[in-house]
């Protein structure tokens, strides 16, 4: 079985998975752009590619068997130009982590959080305030 990583979003999840597959599995991670022909004719050969993106333009894999996306959602997958008999599957998980900023930044809105609290590292609820009731 031929298994692709396509792209540096897939990439982050390739480590240590050509040990839990074992022997009989091929595990090759690919750059987002496939500059040369040995990467275009991986991704040819592919059983199963792991990526964020398939798009016409890329290399038309006949044997597709699985095309798993590590993200919610499959926006940056054109699924006409799957091959036909290939599956699309995505992850989830992500509902715990969204349902709490929602609350939080509902609980912000109605009452103003403690600075310490409405910092998520990077992601500031109060600068800029989300405006999600009407003032008026």
């Amino acid at each position: 079985m031929r298994i692709i990583f396509h792209g540096s979003n897939a990439a982050s999840f390739s480590e240590g998975f050509a040990a839990k597959v074992g022997p009989d599995a091929e595990v090759t991670v690919l750059p987002d752009r496939l500059a040369d022909e040995g990467d275009r004719a991986a991704y040819a050969a592919a059983d199963v590619i792991v990526g964020a993106r398939f798009t016409a333009d890329l290399p038309r894999p006949e044997r597709l068997k699985l095309f798993h996306v590590p993200g919610a959602g499959y926006d940056g997958i054109a699924l006409d130009a799957l091959p036909a008999g290939a599956v699309v599957c995505n992850c989830f998980g992500h509902e715990q982590a969204i349902a709490e900023y929602v609350m939080a930044a509902l609980l912000d809105e109605w009452q103003a959080m403690p600075p310490n609290f409405a910092n998520f590292g990077a992601l500031r609820l109060r600068q800029p305030r989300p405006r999600f009731f009407s003032t008026n």
